[in-house]
C-alpha cells in the first residue's frame, strides 16, 4: 500500500495549512446560508463529516511534524500551523449561524441515520452548546479568545520542554554507581562528563548513583526545566479554563470537563481516589528505605533518616538488588531492543490475529528515504492474518535527539474511517520512545520498565490500528478520556508472564532466553513499594483535580503539601508540579485519574487471558472486535460488559497489588 512521504518544507506546510482552512471555512459558510427545509444529510451532516475527516488528517500531520521532525525549521512551522489550526477550529466550532443550520437539519430530519451518524449528530449539538453556543454574544467571544490563549499556552509550554538544552558537568567521582558502559558513552567537556536533562541520562542517576548530592542536582534542574515561563502559563491556562466552566454554567474546569467522561462528577473522582489511598500502604514501605539508606550511609540509631524526593528511586533499586536480588543491569541485558521488538510483534500478532511486515527502504534511494521522517525511525505495514485484508501502517521512532517529544506516547497520524466514496481510509500511527541508542559494541539495552513502558504505547497503538468505524470523530483512541489507557494497560501484564518472557528475551552476548529463576524474582518483588508507588499517581491526580476545581492556584504550595500527604515524601525544595506536567496542558487536564480508573477496567479484562490462555487468540480477537474495533462508536461501559460478560468490578486490580485475599 501507499505511504505517506515526509519532505516538509516550512513553506508547504503553511501552504497545505492555508488551504485547509479556506476549504473548512467555505464548507462551514454554504451550511450557513442552508435555510430551514434545504438541509439534507449530503449538504449538512456529511459534509461536515468530511470537513473533520480532511482537517483532522492534516492536524496530525503537523502534531507529529512539531514533536519529532529532525528540522527545527519544520518543527517550528508546524508549531505554527497547529497553533492556527487550532484557533481556526475554535472559531469554527463556535459559529452560531452553523449550529442553528444543524439544529434545523435535526428538527427537519426525514433521512433514516444509522447509529454512528446518530450519535454523531447528538455529539455536534453537545459540542456546541459545551462551546457557548446558548450563551449571548458577548459571553461567546470572551470565551472563544480565552479558548485561543490556552491553545497558545499549550503549544508554548510543549515546546519549552521537548527544546531544554540544559548540560550538566560531573567528575567521575560524582557519578559513582552508574554502568561504566553509561559513563563512556558520555559526551565530555572541560574534562567533566555532560549529564542532559534528556530520559536515558536522569533516571539511571537517579536509580543508580550513589552520591546523593548528584541525585539531588540532577532531579532538581528536571524539574525546573522551564520554570518560570512554563509555571506562568500553567497557572494562567488554570485561571483561563475556570473562567470558561463559569461562563457555561459550571463550578469548575473539572465539573464541566467530567461532565462527559465515564466518571462524570468530580465527587466520583475524588472518592475513587481517596478510597485508593486509604486502602495502600506507605509508611512501613518507607520505614524499610529508611533502614537501608541507614545501612548503607552509616547513620546512627540516634539520629533521623529521611528518605528524600532524590533518595526514593535509588532505595527502591537498592532494596530489589539486595532483598529480591533484581538487578536491572542484569537484567536488561535480557533485553536487547531488536528482540523485545520482534518478541512483542509476535505476541500481538498471535493475540490480535495480525501479520507485521516491515517496509524495507533503500536510504540511498531519494524517493525511498522520504517514507519516513528519520533514518532511525522504522515502517511497518499491518494485515489480517486470516483474510490477508490491509489494516494499516504504524512506524518505531525509538530513540532521542534533539527537539524530539521527550517522553514515550502513540501518535495518530491518520484515523480509521470511510471517505465519502465509500472506500476506507487506513490507519497509521507511530510509537515514539526515547530508549538508549545502541554503540558500535553493544544493542540497545532496556530496563524492564521500559519494555512495559513500550508494551503499554503499543496497545495504544493496537486500538488505533484495529479501528474499523465509518465517521473519524469514533475512531480509535478517540474515546472517553477515562477509557483510553484501559487497552493500553491491559497490555502491560504480558511482560509479567513467563511464557511472554521467554518470547521478548535473549541475552545479547550468550543468546540464552531470561531464566526461571530471575522471572521468579522479578514477579517476587513486581509489588514491592507498590503503596508508594501508586501514591505516586494519587498525589498527580489529586493535584489535578485540586487546581481544576479552584478559581486560583499557588501550585507551588499546592505540589508541597498533597505531596507530602499522600506520598509522604517531601517534594524537593524549590520545584512545584506546575512547569513539567504536560499531561494537564494537553488532553489530560481534569483527567489524570484516568490512569487509575482505567487501571481497574485494564485488570479486570486481562483476567479472561488469564482464564482462557494468556496468549489465546480467541480471547484477543474479541478484544479486537469488541473493544478496539469500536472505538467511540458505542459507550465504553457497554463496551466493557459485551466482553466480559457482566458488570466489572475492582477485584482483579486489588488483587494485581494486594495479591489474593
Amino acid at each position: 500500500m501507499e505511504c505517506l512521504k515526509w519532505n516538509y518544507t516550512p513553506e508547504q506546510i503553511t501552504t497545505k495549512t492555508d488551504e485547509i482552512i479556506a476549504k473548512s471555512q467555505k464548507t462551514h459558510d454554504e451550511i450557513a446560508k442552508l435555510k430551514k427545509g434545504e438541509n439534507t444529510y449530503t449538504n449538512t451532516l456529511l459534509a461536515l463529516i468530511e470537513e473533520e475527516r480532511e482537517g483532522t488528517n492534516w492536524g496530525c500531520i503537523v502534531g507529529l511534524l512539531s514533536e519529532t521532525y529532525p528540522d527545527a525549521k519544520v518543527r517550528d512551522a508546524s508549531r505554527e500551523a497547529d497553533e492556527k489550526l487550532s484557533k481556526f477550529w475554535i472559531d469554527m466550532s463556535m459559529r452560531e449561524d452553523v449550529f442553528i443550520s444543524v439544529k434545523n437539519y435535526q428538527e427537519t430530519l426525514t433521512e433514516e441515520l444509522d447509529h454512528e451518524q446518530k450519535r454523531f449528530l447528538e455529539r455536534l449539538i453537545r459540542d456546541f452548546k459545551r462551546n457557548g453556543l446558548d450563551l449571548e454574544k458577548e459571553k461567546r467571544e470572551e470565551m472563544k479568545s480565552k479558548k485561543k490563549k490556552i491553545t497558545e499556552n499549550s503549544i508554548k509550554y510543549s515546546k519549552n520542554l521537548n527544546e531544554d538544552k540544559t548540560k550538566l558537568l560531573f567528575d567521575k567521582q560524582e557519578l559513582e554507581g552508574l554502568n561504566e558502559d553509561l559513563i563512556n558513552e558520555l559526551e565530555k567537556q572541560e574534562e567533566k562528563y555532560v549529564i542532559t536533562l534528556k530520559y536515558p541520562h536522569v533516571f539511571p542517576i537517579l536509580e543508580k548513583c550513589k552520591v546523593g548530592n548528584t541525585r539531588k542536582k540532577v532531579l532538581f534542574e528536571f524539574n525546573s526545566r522551564s520554570k518560570e515561563e512554563n509555571t506562568k502559563l500553567f497557572e494562567e491556562t488554570l485561571e483561563l479554563r475556570h473562567q470558561i466552566a463559569k461562563l457555561l454554567g459550571f463550578q469548575n474546569h473539572a465539573e464541566f470537563a467530567l461532565d462527559i467522561r465515564m466518571a462524570k462528577k468530580p465527587e466520583t473522582v475524588m472518592n475513587f481516589l481517596d478510597s485508593l489511598c486509604e486502602k495502600l500502604p506507605g509508611e512501613s514501605e518507607l520505614e524499610v528505605l529508611r533502614k537501608l539508606k541507614r545501612e548503607e550511609l552509616k547513620i546512627p540509631d540516634d539520629q533521623e533518616v529521611v528518605i528524600e524526593d532524590w533518595d526514593f528511586r535509588y532505595y527502591h533499586k537498592l532494596l530489589l538488588e539486595t532483598k529480591y536480588q533484581v538487578d536491572d543491569n542484569v537484567i536488561s541485558q535480557y533485553f536487547p531492543l531488536e528482540k523485545v521488538i520482534e518478541g512483542m510483534l509476535e505476541i500481538y500478532q498471535q493475540v490480535l490475529g495480525l501479520d507485521f511486515k516491515q517496509v524495507a527502504i533503500d536510504f540511498n534511494n531519494p524517493e525511498e528515504k522520504m517514507k519516513v521522517w528519520h533514518e532511525e525511525v522504522k515502517l511497518f505495514e499491518i494485515y489480517d492474518s486470516e483474510k490477508k485484508d490491509f489494516v494499516g501502517h504504524f512506524y518505531l521512532d525509538l530513540f532521542p535527539r534533539e527537539g524530539k517529544y521527550g517522553h514515550a506516547a502513540e501518535f495518530s497520524i491518520r484515523h480509521s474511517c470511510k471517505k465519502p466514496d465509500g472506500t476506507r481510509q487506513y490507519p497509521i500511527a507511530a510509537m515514539v520512545c526515547n530508549f538508549t541508542k545502541p554503540t558500535k559494541d553493544k544493542p540497545s539495552l532496556l530496563q524492564h520498565s521500559e519494555v512495559e513502558t513500550m508494551f503499554h504505547e503499543f496497545g495504544h497503538l493496537m486500538h488505533e490500528l484495529c479501528s474499523t468505524v465509518d465517521i473519524i470523530r469514533f475512531s480509535g483512541t478517540n474515546v472517553d478520556l477515562d477509557f483510553v489507557e484501559t487497552p493500553s494497560q491491559m497490555c502491560e501484564n504480558w511482560v509479567w508472564q513467563e511464557d511472554s518472557l521467554k518470547k521478548i528475551s535473549l541475552h545479547y552476548k550468550s543468546n540464552d532466553p531470561l531464566p526461571i529463576e530471575l522471572i521468579q524474582k522479578m514477579t517476587n518483588a513486581k509489588n514491592v513499594d507498590a503503596g508508594l508507588f501508586y501514591r505516586r499517581q494519587l498525589f498527580f491526580g489529586i493535584f489535578d483535580q485540586n487546581v481544576h476545581s479552584q478559581e486560583k492556584s499557588d501550585t507551588y504550595k499546592l505540589t508541597r503539601e498533597i505531596r507530602k500527604k499522600i506520598c509522604l515524601i517531601e517534594q524537593i525544595e524549590g520545584t512545584t508540579l506546575a512547569n513539567t506536567f504536560g499531561h494537564l496542558m494537553s488532553m489530560y487536564d481534569a483527567g489524570y485519574y484516568s490512569y487509575l480508573w482505567s487501571e481497574v477496567f485494564s485488570h479486570d479484562i486481562f483476567q479472561r487471558f488469564k482464564k482462557e490462555g494468556l496468549l489465546s487468540s480467541v480471547v484477543g480477537k474479541q478484544l479486537r472486535q469488541t473493544i478496539l474495533s469500536q472505538g467511540a462508536k458505542r459507550d465504553a461501559m457497554e463496551l466493557l460488559k459485551e466482553f466480559l460478560g457482566r458488570e466489572p468490578n475492582e477485584e482483579a486490580f486489588l488483587e494485581s497489588i494486594f495479591g489474593k485475599k
